[in-house]
């Protein structure tokens, strides 16, 4: 029985150790990281079927898409490339056309990032814009969860009366000529 007594002490002394080398008061840390949401939607007003009618007058702004944006990214940064230096481009046989195009992005909707109607790129020249037509601009706030920051991407050219030799409507063969470019919009964090 003194065995067992004694093992019983033992054992209750190492329990007894045990359960006080507990701290009531430890602490855990614990991290999160949010996931990056970066989602950018570019809209052709046109839908890709209707080419725009160029009127000779020209300098007036003409909304050919939009674009919406969604991240919680804080900074984040647009760069807008265009092909053929920022002109409208056609060709008829040997014979290339150009028209210099300026490109602006504008906001579209009250209560948002960007003010309705207030310009938020702007290329600010026709055609050439800069090194290889590129133009950026950057930003630091997030969008608003659950609420479209929208931005209309409109287009401005050059007259007839100043790019006149460039004004061709047709060619040789009596068919339209249609002048494009390729705008490309890339959003990037960081």
């Amino acid at each position: 029985m003194k065995k067992f007594a004694i093992l019983g002490l033992l054992v209750l002394a190492f329990t007894g150790f045990a359960f006080a080398s507990h701290d009531p008061d430890d602490t855990l840390v614990v991290k999160a990281k949010i996931s990056a949401v970066f989602d950018v939607v570019v809209t052709d007003a046109l839908y890709g079927t209707t080419p725009l009618e160029l009127l000779e007058t020209g300098d007036t702004d003409k909304a050919v898409g939009s674009l919406t944006v969604n991240t919680n990214s804080r900074y984040w940064k647009l760069k807008v490339t265009a092909t053929d230096n920022a002109n409208l481009k056609a060709t008829d046989g040997s014979d290339t056309y150009t028209i210099p195009f300026a490109l602006k992005l504008r906001g579209n909707e009250t209560g948002n990032n960007w003010a309705d109607d207030a310009v938020v790129l702007d290329s600010t020249t026709y055609g050439d814009w800069g090194t290889a037509g590129v133009f950026s601009s950057v930003f630091n706030k997030r969008t608003t969860p659950g609420n479209t920051d929208g931005l209309d991407i409109e287009i401005s050219y050059q007259d007839a009366a100043t790019n006149g030799a460039n004004w061709v409507a047709q060619k040789s063969d009596g068919t339209d000529l249609v002048y494009e470019a390729t705008v490309t919009i890339t959003a990037m964090a960081g």
